[in-house]
């Protein structure tokens, strides 16, 4: 058993299906000299791609991205180092249109499209050697969903009115009223008589 193959098996839950972290997963063996001929990435956002076969000139494609914030996360599972290009004219990080990023051997990271830069970004800034950390990862994801939880909290907070303070959701406890003194009844006992 390849190396790949035990990491993609440890990635893997029961029946081949992967686990919570990732949506899909896909092995890919690096293909090609140039982003035209290069093997292309077909996992959706938030899918993991090992990749396999890497010689220093052979590389791989970003897809096309769905939607602003698609991610794709990889490792390089070759003892050499492989070439990822952008889907066509884009970019990755700071690099010119159609420039290839390369990913140390056994390197691993994650990279995110901005619409609004029209840019693939990595975490790290530059694949590293460091082993896939999932709990890094989970890590990341949860702190962006805490922060999307936030915005969506202050733009609620926005469209209430000044004077007005957010009701909590959820049942509560009952009002307690109270009764004055004269309202309650007061029951009398009669005087037990003790026998002899």
């Amino acid at each position: 058993m390849s190396q790949a193959e035990a990491s993609l098996r440890n990635q893997l839950g029961a029946g081949g299906k992967p686990m919570g972290r990732f949506s899909a997963v896909q092995v890919l063996a690096a293909l090609g000299t140039t982003k035209d001929n290069a093997a292309l990435i077909t996992v959706p956002s938030d899918g993991l791609v090992t990749v396999t076969g890497a010689d220093t000139a052979k590389g791989v494609k970003l897809p096309p991205p769905v939607a602003d914030g698609h991610r794709v996360n990889m490792k390089n599972h070759a003892a050499a180092t492989l070439k990822v290009y952008p889907h066509a004219s884009s970019f990755i990080n700071t690099a010119g249109a159609d420039v290839a990023l390369v990913v140390v051997a056994a390197g691993s990271g994650t990279f995110i499209w901005d619409a609004v830069s029209a840019r693939w970004w990595t975490i790290p800034g530059v694949p590293t050697a460091a082993a896939f950390d999932a709990r890094e990862y989970e890590e990341l994801r949860k702190e962006e969903e805490r922060k999307k939880e936030e915005e969506a909290k202050r733009e609620a907070d926005k469209k209430l009115p000044d004077n007005r303070q957010p009701v909590p959701s959820g049942p509560g406890p009952a009002p307690i009223e109270k009764a004055s003194p004269a309202a309650v009844p007061v029951a009398h006992a009669a005087p037990v008589a003790h026998k002899k």
